[in-house]
Parts: structure tokens; C-alpha cells; sequence
């Protein structure tokens, strides 16, 4: 195969000039026209795309340039609203030129994955918001075209898809199912913060009521030792006096640490009533656990009070 393509190569060279230009025309790249040309340079000066990177002098472009050109002047397009668009910012025959060259280039477009159609549209939609309906012949191009440009003798027709109509619908059904799902998702979240907020609540509340409890319980245990205290003290004091081996002075001692015993367990008693009436509050309607507590619990210390009541009448008879 390198044998054969020497050979002709060689053979062309023999041939002349011509048949070697014509084999490496082959490969050159596909020049636009001047109109075309002049056309981008003139929307790059008009500001819809960034001169940088194209030659402002040259006679003409490839038409790989002109695509280039084309897609950048879309990405810019794509990002104007089109219900305030700058005032002066655009023209109308600048658009009527821009639509005629998509159209012309609307193949190679498609070659790198640009819709056309869609390209077309959106021309057409800056037209109309500048308040003149899009042309339906062919727009006239900014420059005079000379002689010996030949001007393309058919146009390409957009192949059939959905309408204007049909795409702006979508549009405006998307936007919707978005808005709904925004508030689904809103009062999703308010509901997750208030049932978040409600099981905080309920732990605090219950936290509060175990300390409630725990200090009731310290109150009970509290009061019971001592209790315990005075009566095992009223046992020892009523044992010795029995047996008579205590004297007057020292009975009067006893009997009167007893009665300081039984005031401060007294005491005691009523800061203990007070937090079982705050912590049974609820339900004292139904039912007082306070009455049910004392007649039962804590009948022992009616038994000592009346017990050492006795023991002093006694001892005071003696």
C-alpha cells in the first residue's frame, strides 16, 4: 500500500501542477461565503458573540468557524428573558440575519448535536418580543450580494416535531408539578419540626415529673428514718422509766428532745403533703393519694404522737 500511494503520488507530479492540487484539495476545509463571512463578523461586533478568537479582517470563514460562531451566539441567546430584553441590545436585522444563517448551516448544526428548529424558535420569539411577527420569506442578508456569489437556490425545510404551542404547555405543566411538589415538601418538613417540637415537649415534661417523684421519694425515706429514730427512742425512754432508773431531770431531757423529734418530723410531714398535692394535682378529682398515703403509710406516727402523748401523762402522774 506505501508502494502504491508513492506511485501516485509520483505519477500526479509527473502529470503537472493541477491533478497534485486537486488531490490535496481534498482535504482543505470548507470555505463560507463572503456574505456569510460579513454576516458573523458583524453580529460579533453587534455584541451577540465574543470577537475573541476570530479574525475581524479576513475575507472569509470556514464554515466550521461559522458554526463555532453560531453555537456561541445561541449559549448567549439562551440566557436572555425574553419579557425584558435590553433596550438596543438587539435588532431586528440582525436577528433576521442570524435566522437566514441557521437555516443555511442547520446540517452542520445537527452534526454537533444542536437543534436547529429549537435554534430557529428562539430566534423568532426575540423577533416577536420586538414587536415584529418573524418573516416568512427568507430574510435579506446585511450585505449586498456581489455577482459572483451564486445565493442558495433551496432551503432546507425543519423536519416535523411538536409546535410552539405544544412545548410552552409542557413548560407550563413542568412548572407546576415543581410549585406542587415545593409546597408538598414544605408542609412536610413543618410537620416532621412539629412533631419533632411535641416529642421534645413530652420529654421534658416527663423528665420534670421523674424529678418530682425522685424528690418525693427522698421527702418519704427521709421522713420514715427519723420517724424510726423517735420510735425507737420513745422505746428505750419507756423502758427505763418502767424499770425506774431514770430521774426527773433526765426524763425531762428526754422528753423534751422527743418533742423537738416530733416537731421537726412534723414539719417534715407538711413540705412532704405539699409535694404530693403538686405532684398528684392532675388527679385530685378522682381520688386524693395524699388522705390514702397518710391513713396508711404513715399511721406509725399518729401512733407515736398519741404514744408519747400517753407516756408523759404517765410519767407526769408517777
Amino acid at each position: 500500500m506505501r508502494l502504491l500511494l508513492v506511485s501516485l503520488m509520483a505519477g500526479a507530479l509527473a502529470l503537472g501542477p493541477a491533478p497534485a492540487q486537486w488531490l490535496f484539495a481534498q482535504n482543505a476545509p470548507a470555505m463560507a461565503s463572503q456574505d456569510e463571512t460579513k454576516t458573523v463578523q458583524h453580529l460579533a461586533q453587534a455584541g451577540y458573540l465574543d470577537p475573541k478568537g476570530l479574525d475581524m479582517t479576513a475575507p472569509t470563514f470556514t464554515e466550521d468557524q461559522v458554526t463555532d460562531a453560531l453555537i456561541a451566539i445561541q449559549d448567549r441567546l439562551k440566557a436572555v428573558d425574553l419579557k425584558k430584553l435590553p433596550s438596543g441590545a438587539y435588532q431586528l436585522e440582525d436577528l433576521q440575519a442570524l435566522e437566514q444563517l441557521v437555516e443555511d448551516y442547520s446540517d452542520l448544526l445537527r452534526d454537533r448535536k444542536v437543534s436547529a428548529w429549537l435554534y430557529e424558535n428562539r430566534v423568532k420569539k426575540m423577533m416577536q418580543a420586538l414587536g415584529t411577527a418573524a418573516p416568512s420569506t427568507p430574510a435579506t442578508p446585511l450585505v449586498t450580494p456581489t455577482a459572483a456569489t451564486p445565493s442558495p437556490t433551496a432551503t432546507l425545510v425543519p423536519p416535523s416535531g411538536p409546535t410552539l404551542g405544544d412545548l410552552n404547555a409542557l413548560q407550563d405543566k413542568l412548572k407546576d408539578m415543581g410549585q406542587r411538589m415545593a409546597d408538598l415538601q414544605a408542609r412536610y418538613d413543618q410537620k416532621l419540626q412539629d412533631e419533632d417540637s411535641s416529642a421534645q415537649l413530652l420529654r421534658a415534661k416527663d423528665q420534670e415529673r421523674q424529678d418530682e417523684m425522685k424528690l418525693v421519694k427522698n421527702l418519704m425515706d427521709t421522713y420514715e428514718a427519723n420517724l424510726q429514730k423517735v420510735n425507737e427512742r420513745l422505746d428505750q425512754v419507756s423502758q427505763k422509766a418502767d424499770q425506774k432508773t431514770l430521774s426527773d431531770e433526765e426524763l425531762q431531757q428526754e422528753l423534751t428532745i422527743m418533742h423537738k423529734d416530733l416537731r421537726d418530723n412534723t414539719q417534715d410531714l407538711t413540705v412532704l403533703k405539699q409535694q404530693v398535692a403538686l405532684l398528684d394535682a392532675p388527679q385530685k378529682a378522682q381520688q386524693d393519694p395524699l388522705d390514702d398515703f397518710l391513713t396508711s403509710k404513715w399511721l406509725a406516727g399518729g401512733a407515736l404522737l398519741v404514744g408519747l402523748a400517753a407516756l408523759t401523762v404517765g410519767l407526769t402522774k408517777k
